[in-house]
């Protein structure tokens, strides 16, 4: 049944009976997951599912102890996505269980402590829903108690609640109930930030007067309960204005730190493609925290991924819907989600679907809505400013690492409106961090710091590579798609002007940054910037990025400029040793380098006031140490040397080419569970038939300009290849470098 759906009267007694075969443990193990039905006649809610999946939570077997253990009314808050309101549908309908054994005299099935005072009075548990009784408050509060009578009652009753018309006929008969039958009535509120009258900026909201009704409606209710329990958001007045109620005997309880737990996410995860993908789950939990809602996001995106690649990979899959009346691309099987999603490529297309998400949209539309002030100094105060996505306030600890990320970049950018920095908002930022003495920070969690810092110390500082000075105007340009931008577009920007790009939400491979800046004589300048402190690892990026066929999904008329002396081409190592230690290994696979390449100069800049003017010396070393903590890990790293050229290829270029320069017939997932794989294979084949990797394409010709002057190491590593020495020069067959 479809969310927001009206539930019969037949529908709520099938979901009783489902209710009542449920045992405690089916709810409470994180080993186990379990259909949970709605409890609940009329108009369902939007969210949860009516028919909820619910794995296991150590939460709510927490939440049972602290109901038989007290008598007190609770508040239950938490950030928006972790589960809160399903956990405490569970805890009702195992309530629910426990209560009606006790009263059809079915024997008590729970401790003799967890049904109120021991008594012999017949208990309602009454579930009421913020959001259908925002909608219509009469109809909620008696439908809420219909349900509760509805697995003992008599017709009588039933039909007696169902001519309940006002919220004054509803509370009367609560208290005629509690006067004529003995019973007692405790009620379970949840989704309370839907009563809430004020907005966003805790002013008034624009539905504040019926809001305001409802919840004085309300609290009229609740004043017959023996006790009530709340289950809200964290800026819910509830939270911090509490009714009267619940004002007496009152304890709260807050979700912290209370994401999914392993076990949970191992039970959630094995219903769906994401427990099957092994080696993301660094990936999975810094995007999602392993918090509910926003797992269910990246399935839904990992789904519609795979089922846009299967549409474009089979060619006949238009045409063959078409022909049996489909509108629809077939459903892929969870075996060849798995396929799809072990490559690299096809897992960063999910990471940038995921950040496109409805629920990562919202995510950013409450952060800008953020009001800064002053100078937010860290997480914790960040966290005050809207607690909609904060597990712990006082740490400053969200959902996930990634919105974090989300709210960290918005806060900065504001900043850098109300006070703008001399060395920009970030590096300030990150001088905070550094500077506190009550906190260690620890800069492994925050090594995706170094782009934003970067982006910022770049645009106010300029950056130097050897003779050339970028400096003037440069714009800071985010984005998640490559911004396809024509050259000759590039070449009509002023002079000491030009744009940073910098990727907002998902990692590229092979480059951090690209910079397009016009010198004062009209050149175009297209810097790729890679920020490493070891150039071994990264090597292979420079010769992906700077290899054609990747360069002009960035510049698309990039060929007709090849020769230009108006367009000149960088790769800068940023954060590297000025006297890196090149292995035989590297220097003879670049020799063997598979890819057509234009030239281009290689720099390697260490973070110094050469590179970077204008910073102190800590600032320098802060630059160090969250360039070195930062982690991408990637299966393109399982690519041999000699082929890391063919990564610009898309996997259906590289099967053309395995299947007919190489008569291999299998090249599918199957075969070759990802890209790095195949392209092994290609190369295992190439070298096996005397072609030679170096035949697979065009013959590479560079021009690294090192930064490094008249390196003794590099030049001792050329002669042990074999490479001529000539002057300042080292030549080999297929490379050019310029020690200068």
């Amino acid at each position: 049944m479809p969310n927001g759906d009206s539930i019969s009267l037949e529908e709520a007694k099938a979901a009783i009976e489902d209710l009542l075969k449920l045992k405690d443990s089916d709810l409470t193990d994180p080993s186990t997951s379990t259909a949970l039905p709605y409890p609940g006649v009329g108009r369902a809610c939007t969210r949860p599912e009516v028919v909820l999946n619910f794995v296991g939570r150590t939460t709510v077997r927490e939440l049972l102890i602290r109901w038989y253990e007290s008598d007190y009314n609770y508040v239950i808050y938490g950030p928006r996505g972790v589960g809160k309101s399903s956990d405490f549908r569970a805890l009702y309908c195992i309530l629910f269980g426990w209560v009606h054994a006790d009263n059809t005299n079915a024997g008590p099935i729970a401790p003799a402590s967890a049904l109120p005072h021991g008594n012999v009075k017949k208990k309602r548990l009454v579930y009421l829903v913020g959001e259908t009784l925002s909608i219509a408050e009469t109809e909620a509060m008696r439908n809420s108690l219909l349900f509760s009578f509805l697995a003992e009652g008599s017709d009588t009753v039933i039909c007696a609640i169902q001519k309940l018309s006002s919220v004054t006929n509803v509370t009367e008969f609560v208290e005629a109930r509690k006067q004529q039958q003995q019973e007692e009535f405790y009620f379970f509120v949840d989704g309370g930030e839907k009563l809430d009258p004020l907005d966003f900026f805790q002013g008034p909201a624009y539905d504040s007067g019926r809001k305001s009704s409802v919840s004085e409606n309300l609290d009229r209710l609740l004043r017959t309960g023996e006790r009530v329990w709340w289950c809200t958001g964290p800026k819910s007045r509830i939270v911090h204005d509490y009714p009267y109620s619940i004002t007496l005997r009152l304890e709260l309880f807050a979700y912290v730190d209370r994401g999914f737990s392993l076990p949970e996410f191992s039970t959630y995860a094995s219903r769906c493609v994401l427990g099957k993908l092994e080696g993301r789950l660094q990936s999975i939990e810094y995007h999602t925290g392993l918090v509910p809602l926003f797992l269910e996001a990246l399935c839904e995106c990992c789904g519609q991924v795979t089922r846009d690649l299967l549409d474009s990979e089979t060619t006949s899959c238009a045409s063959l819907r078409q022909s049996v009346g489909l509108a629809a691309p077939l459903e892929p099987s969870e075996e060849q989600m798995v396929e799809l999603l072990s490559e690299d490529d096809y897992w960063d297309k999910v990471l940038l679907r995921f950040a496109q998400h409805r629920e990562i949209s919202s995510v950013r539309k409450k952060a800008e809505a953020i009001r800064l002030e002053g100078e937010c100094p860290d997480a914790a105060a960040m966290a005050c400013l809207d607690a909609t996505y904060v597990l712990d306030p006082v740490r400053g600890v969200y959902c996930s690492s990634f919105i974090e990320r989300i709210y960290t970049r918005v806060v900065r950018a504001k900043e850098e409106k109300i006070k703008p920095y001399q060395d920009g908002a970030w590096m300030e930022y990150v001088r905070r961090l550094s500077d506190r003495e009550d906190v260690e920070v620890s800069w492994s969690f925050l090594g995706w710091l170094c782009e934003d810092v970067l982006a910022n110390v770049i645009q106010k500082k300029g950056l130097v590579l050897g003779e050339l000075k970028i400096s003037g105007h440069i714009t800071v340009v985010d984005f998640n798609i490559i911004p396809s931008c024509s050259v000759e577009t590039m070449l009509k920007i002023s002079p000491n002007n030009g744009y940073f790009y910098k990727p907002l939400d998902v990692r590229f491979p092979f480059v951090d940054a690209v910079l397009a800046w016009v010198d004062e004589n009209s050149r175009l300048h297209i810097v790729a910037l890679q920020y490493t402190v070891n150039i071994d690892e990264h090597i292979k990026s420079c010769w992906q990025f700077m290899s054609l066929d990747y360069l002009r999904t960035w510049f698309p008329d990039i060929d007709k400029f090849m020769t230009a002396d108006n367009v000149k081409l960088h790769y800068v190592f940023m954060g590297c040793s000025s006297k890196p230690e090149y292995s035989g290994g590297m220097q003879e696979s670049w020799s063997r380098s598979t890819y057509e390449t234009p030239a281009f100069q290689q720099h390697i800049q260490p973070f110094d006031d050469r590179s970077l003017p204008g910073l102190n010396a800590k600032d320098y070393k802060l630059l160090h140490e969250i360039a070195s903590n930062r982690v991408w890990k990637t299966n393109y790293a399982d690519v041999c040397d000699d082929g890391f050229g063919l990564l610009a290829l898309e996997r259906v270029e590289l099967e053309k080419m395995a299947k007919e320069k190489f008569g291999m017939k299998e090249t599918g997932r199957k075969a070759f569970r990802n890209k790095a794989l195949l392209i092994n294979k290609i190369v295992e084949m190439a070298k096996a038939s005397g072609m030679g990797s170096g035949r697979l394409q065009a013959r590479v010709v560079v021009s690294g300009k090192l930064q490094a002057a008249a390196n003794d190491k590099v030049a001792t590593s050329c002669e042990l290849q074999g490479f001529r020495r000539s002057s300042n020069i080292c030549k080999c067959d297929t490379l050019c470098f310029n020690l200068e």
